[in-house]
């Protein structure tokens, strides 16, 4: 794991220390594809393919994300319903019933171009 910043240089940076660390790396997931942006040039520079040497994940499914070559995989999270359900949390606190509100969502993987395919 490496921390950086979420931007493109931040997934540059980031892919480049885990492959000096790990030169045989199979596979790298990012925190949002802006930053997967950023891994996949590094990546290129270091004369890998993706996805036949090295797979990449991204996080976010923004619309660059399909424009990528390879198109990115990547999680896209329900963020219509997220963004709801904080609006009627909002709302809840103007009228409280007591009850704490937990809630969970679904993320999905988008699988695109960007990752190998395996063997189970």
């Amino acid at each position: 794991m490496v921390e950086s910043d979420f931007l493109e240089q931040g997934g540059s940076q980031s892919a480049r220390r885990l492959l000096e660390r790990e030169p045989e790396l199979s596979a790298i997931f990012v925190g949002n594809d802006q930053m997967a942006a950023g891994a996949l040039r590094t990546l290129r520079d270091a004369d890998l393919r993706v996805p036949e040497d090295i797979s990449i994940v991204g996080y976010d499914d923004v619309l660059l994300a399909r424009y990528l070559f390879p198109a990115l995989t990547t999680v896209r999270q329900p963020l219509r319903a997220m963004g709801r359900a904080a609006a009627e949390a909002a709302l809840g606190i103007l009228e409280p019933t007591g009850k704490e509100v937990r809630r969970r969502f679904a993320p999905e993987l988008i699988v695109r171009q960007s990752v190998a395919s395996f063997a189970t």
